[in-house]
């Protein structure tokens, strides 16, 4: 559990960071998808539902683009999901990993 601690504190900064870009990056794709498809959304929120949507890769497909500027924004979208995905699972593995070596080489000596 000590480990544990130790790891989500010393990761604590980095996903916050990510969060935040996450959620800069679902604002922006939401208020570019809000402008090149304007038959589509009746409002800033349904955008802002179809960017979180579609960064999180589930797709429901209730709201589908229909310009290819928008399909090319929903492709990014679902793409940067997947980093948003990898990349707090691998900062959190990184620091597992720092925190076990630290221990071990404590008690090797």
């Amino acid at each position: 559990m000590v480990i544990i601690a130790n790891v989500l504190r010393k990761a604590k900064t980095q996903l916050m960071a990510v969060l935040i870009l996450i959620i800069i990056y679902i604002f922006v794709s939401a208020m570019l998808i809000f402008q090149l498809e304007p038959n589509l959304f009746e409002t800033f929120f349904d955008a802002l539902y179809w960017a979180t949507i579609s960064i999180t890769t589930i797709g429901y497909g209730d709201i589908i683009p229909t310009t290819e500027v928008g399909k090319l924004i929903t492709m990014i979208s679902a793409l940067m999901g997947v980093a948003v995905i990898a990349l707090p699972s691998g900062m959190i593995t990184a620091a597992y990993i720092n925190e076990i070596t630290k221990k071990k080489s404590k008690y090797e000596l």
